[in-house]
Order: C-alpha cells, then sequence, then structure tokens
C-alpha cells in the first residue's frame, strides 16, 4: 500500500460537509495530479 499525501493540504486529504468549495475543489485537483505523477513513476 501506498499512501499518497498532500502536504500543503489537510491532514486527511481532501474534506468537504455538503458541497465542495472552491478550496476543497482545488485540494481535489492538485491531489489528483499527485496521483497520476505518482502512478506514473510506478510504472516506468
Amino acid at each position: 500500500m501506498i499512501i499518497q499525501r498532500d502536504p500543503q493540504g489537510d491532514h486527511y486529504g481532501p474534506v468537504a460537509l455538503g458541497a465542495p468549495d472552491a478550496r476543497t475543489t482545488k485540494e481535489c485537483i492538485r491531489l489528483g495530479v499527485r496521483l497520476v505523477k505518482l502512478a506514473k513513476r510506478l510504472s516506468e
């Protein structure tokens, strides 16, 4: 298991209660980009 966290984000990753706000959306996008980069590195 590999845990991909975001050192600039919240402790548990992107969290939203109800509709996500702009900050949460930004964190989700940043996490997605980081996960794709990690997957590319692991598949090489």
